[in-house]
């Protein structure tokens, strides 16, 4: 019985910090990924393809586990792409999205949810 309880002791401790490990690889992913990343030069304004009822999320960095849940944009939004990347079959872009407010939100967004619309002015 002892052995089960410490069994299960060590796969609890080892889930605890897989789950932290993970949750600090967010940032650490984004510094490398900024690091690999192709520039765009001039900047590229990009909107938000799809239906009605589809949203795309904002990540902290360009992977699936650094999805922020609440935070996403709907068709026709638009967008300031700075740069690309490719990780596997996946192409991401790093943007910056204008809300009503004039405030700035930032992240890695999915490049496929998005339909290039030209060149930004800055």
């Amino acid at each position: 019985m002892k052995n089960l309880i410490g069994g299960l002791f060590a796969v609890l401790c080892l889930s605890a910090l897989t789950a932290h490990a993970n949750a600090q690889s967010c940032p650490a992913l984004n510094a490398q990924a900024s690091q690999r990343s192709a520039v765009y030069q001039p900047r590229l304004s990009f909107q938000v393809a799809g239906q009605k009822g589809f949203r795309t999320y904002f990540y902290t960095a360009p992977s699936e586990q650094c999805r922020q849940k609440n935070l996403f944009l709907i068709p026709k939004d638009s967008v300031t792409a700075y740069e690309e990347i490719s990780i596997g079959n996946q192409a991401w872009i790093s943007v910056m999205y204008v809300q009503n407010s004039g405030s700035t939100v930032e992240g890695w967004m999915k490049k496929k949810d998005f339909k290039q619309t030209g060149k930004a002015g800055f």
